[in-house]
C-alpha cells in the first residue's frame, strides 16, 4: 500500500518517530536536574568563600590589635605618661581608642581622656567584636601593662 508521496506506509511511520526524536530535546526532568545541582554547587561555593573571609577578617583584627598595644607602649615611652587603650564595640565591629592619663591615677575614666590622641579610632574588620574582659588596658613608661586595674604583666 502506497501513501500520497509514493512511499509505503509502514516506511513514513518509522521515518517521521525518528524524525521527532532526533527534535525533541530535553525533558523538564532533565533540564530540572541540572538547575538543582548547579544551584548546589553555588551554595557550597558562597559557604567556603564566607568561612574563607571570616577568617581573614579575624587574622587581620589580631594584627590590628598587636599594632596597637605596641603604639601604645611606643607612646607610654617616648612620652613617659600612663596611655590607655579602650576597647568597644559598635553595631558593625569592635573600635579601639587610645588615651592618654590626663590625671595620673593609672585608671581610665572621664578625665583621662586626651583630645590630641583620643581621635585616633582604631576599627577592627566588619563584624570582629571584643567578647571578653577587660575593657582597657593601661602600658606605664616602665613597661608595666595593666588590665582594668590589674598588674597584667611587668
Amino acid at each position: 500500500m502506497k501513501s500520497k508521496n509514493g512511499l509505503p506506509c509502514e516506511a513514513r511511520g518509522a521515518d517521521s518517530r525518528a524524525q521527532g526524536r532526533r527534535s525533541r530535546g530535553f525533558t523538564l526532568i532533565e533540564l530540572l536536574v541540572v538547575i538543582i545541582i548547579i544551584i548546589i554547587i553555588a551554595s557550597t561555593v558562597v559557604a567556603l568563600m564566607n568561612v574563607f573571609f571570616r577568617g581573614q577578617g579575624v587574622r587581620q583584627a589580631s594584627l590590628m590589635i598587636t599594632s596597637t598595644f605596641a603604639q601604645g607602649k611606643q607612646l607610654a615611652c617616648d612620652t613617659r605618661v600612663v596611655h590607655f587603650i579602650v576597647f568597644t564595640n559598635a553595631t558593625d565591629g569592635g573600635r579601639m581608642q587610645i588615651y592618654r592619663d590626663g590625671n595620673g591615677n593609672k585608671s581610665f575614666d572621664g578625665a583621662a581622656m586626651d583630645p590630641e590622641i583620643s581621635e585616633r579610632t582604631i576599627e577592627l574588620p566588619r563584624f570582629v567584636m571584643f567578647v571578653k574582659n577587660p575593657q582597657w588596658v593601661a602600658f606605664e613608661p616602665s613597661g608595666n601593662e595593666w588590665a582594668d586595674g590589674q598588674l597584667a604583666r611587668s
